[in-house]
């Protein structure tokens, strides 16, 4: 759920291409720190008890160095791996426009010129 959360919320601050009024001017990332930092906040306080606090595979893999039981370790790459995978999948169905633009212009870019 940690990870969902995480890549989603990064990938609507940092790559959303369009604007509430449909243009399609990239919208800029300047609230993209803010956007971290509030949503690694809730995560720490609502999923923190749970998981440990531990968003990314890297750090949930310290427990076997810290002396802890490695029994557990694959659930923090398996559920990052599905929450990255499921976070990309909604933002690709939620912005679909971001992505026909890109398919437009690359079509244009390859067509002949006349």
């Amino acid at each position: 759920v940690g990870a969902f959360f995480w890549a989603y919320m990064s990938l609507n601050a940092a790559t959303r291409r369009r604007d509430e009024a449909g243009g399609r001017k990239h919208m800029g990332n300047g609230y993209f720190g803010l956007a971290q930092g509030m949503a690694l906040t809730s995560m720490v306080c609502a999923i923190g008890p749970i998981s440990g606090g531990a968003f990314n595979p890297a750090i949930g893999t310290m427990g076997p160095f810290l002396g802890r039981s490695a029994s557990g370790v694959w659930a923090y790459w398996v559920a990052g791996l599905l929450g990255g995978a499921l976070a990309t999948a909604c933002y690709r169905v939620q912005n679909f426009q971001d992505f026909e633009d890109q398919e437009e212009a690359e079509s244009e870019r390859k067509a002949p010129a006349e």
